[in-house]
């Protein structure tokens, strides 16, 4: 387990930033699996718009939203897995919507590592 693991707990500590993501969670279909910090709880309608984000093929754009006065990008994943990331109300939308591709970039290069990896 990596030192900084050790010192959050949780893969998604290293999403919040303080500058641009306030807090993370994960969701597979309507279920929260995981929160970081662990005191956040996400509303409930968010786990519809998880639900919705990962059976459909929208662009990335469709999934930052803002409700009840709070910027969220909905990231799917596989398996009906979605990140879900409650920004800071002072981002620019426009910024988030660069924000959320760099990191799905980000993610599918780290996927396809670790094939290359347990290939070897």
């Amino acid at each position: 387990m990596s030192d900084t693991m050790k010192y959050c707990g949780s893969a998604l500590c290293l999403l919040v930033d303080g500058e641009v993501v306030q807090a993370a969670a994960l969701y597979e279909g309507l279920k929260l699996i995981e929160t970081y910090p662990p005191s956040y709880k996400p509303d409930e309608y968010i786990g519809v718009f998880c639900l919705l984000a990962s059976i459909s093929l929208k662009p990335l754009e469709e999934y930052i939203t803002l409700k009840k006065g709070l910027w969220y990008a909905i990231i799917p994943l596989m398996r009906n897995k979605v990140i879900v990331l409650q920004l800071y109300k002072y981002v620019d939308p426009s910024s988030v919507v660069s924000y959320a591709e760099n990191l799905v970039k980000s993610l599918k290069e780290l996927a396809s590592r670790s094939k290359e990896l347990l290939a070897i």
